[in-house]
């Protein structure tokens, strides 16, 4: 799940900066979310096309239920055998880290404790969706 956008946001590829658009593009103008203009965009504006989040609920050590969106399930080359998932709880922008494991019964996400690993995790996080 190593999906990137580029440019405006809405898919088309343009590298523009926030003043200059494709002029194939189906943005037109920005706002906010990157597109005036959004229907069929795909941007996530709440135009027609918008591609549906998966999302998680995790329930955290208080007993609060927080809905996240899943952003990706990756892995870290140094670290055999494990897989990690990044989550965004919705009205939040701080993104989660846990380990993560599927089998037949579910999903079970465990906390990363160890700093080094944590460290190497959010490195790899930030070399797949921060660019």
């Amino acid at each position: 799940m190593e999906k990137k956008l580029e440019g405006c946001g809405c898919g088309c590829g343009c590298d523009s900066s926030e003043t200059e658009v494709k002029e194939s593009c189906c943005c037109n103008e920005f706002d906010e979310c990157g597109a005036e203009e959004s229907e069929g965009c795909g941007c996530g504006c709440g135009g027609e096309d918008d591609e549906e989040y998966e999302t998680l609920d995790i329930t955290l050590d208080d007993g609060k239920v927080l809905s996240c969106i899943v952003l990706g399930v990756f892995d870290v080359e140094e670290i055999e055998g494990k897989e990690y998932i990044a989550l965004l709880p919705e009205e939040h922008e701080d993104v989660f880290l846990y380990e993560f494991a599927e089998d037949e019964e579910g999903v079970e996400l465990s906390n990363i404790e160890d700093d080094a690993e944590f460290e190497k995790v959010s490195q790899k996080f930030s070399e797949l969706f921060q660019d």
